[in-house]
């Protein structure tokens, strides 16, 4: 598993216009990773998918559905900060944000969803510094909050499926 490069392999599912910007923490320290579909946060994101859009094919896989609907996670930190302390877990976000401002800056989401709610004061921090008029929501992140993160993007997914922002 050290041999894959995240990053690459994020790019690989990156949609040409993202509607919708999923913002993790960071990639997690156990090398498990969204994009290799073996993190809580990839099995929680699918199972709030299959069941607020029932229509989809399960026959395809999640992630290029998940790339189909416009949707695209990116990573406040770019390192792993889960297994630091605190302070320095602190620290790390704030260093990030030139890094995390310019990819908001690149991608202009419309819509932000933000999958860890201590997170959010930095990622409305790098959307104010880029003029950003994105929607945000926030989640808790499913590790310990799994059952209220599916119904509460489930919901999110409903409602978005509504407005037309995804079909």
């Amino acid at each position: 598993m050290q041999n894959i490069d995240f990053e690459f392999l994020r790019e690989s599912y990156r949609p040409a216009q993202i509607k919708i910007l999923f913002v993790g923490e960071s990639p997690p320290a156990s090398g498990k990773f969204f994009y290799i579909e073996n993190s809580l946060l990839y099995h929680a994101t699918k199972e709030s998918f299959l069941q607020a859009l029932p229509y989809l094919n399960q026959q395809t896989p999640f992630l290029k559905t998940f790339q189909d609907l416009g949707c695209y996670l990116e990573d406040l930190c770019e390192t792993p900060v889960n297994h630091l302390d605190n302070s320095t877990r602190a620290r790390e976000r704030a260093k990030s944000l030139p890094s995390f401002r310019e990819k908001i800056k690149q991608i202009s989401p419309k819509i932000v969803i933000v999958v860890m709610k201590q997170i959010t004061p930095y990622v409305q921090q790098a959307l104010d510094a880029e003029n950003c008029q994105a929607v945000l929501h926030n989640l808790p992140f499913p590790r310990r909050h799994r059952q209220q993160y599916v119904s509460e993007l489930k919901q999110l997914l409903r409602t978005l499926y509504k407005e037309g922002v995804i079909k």
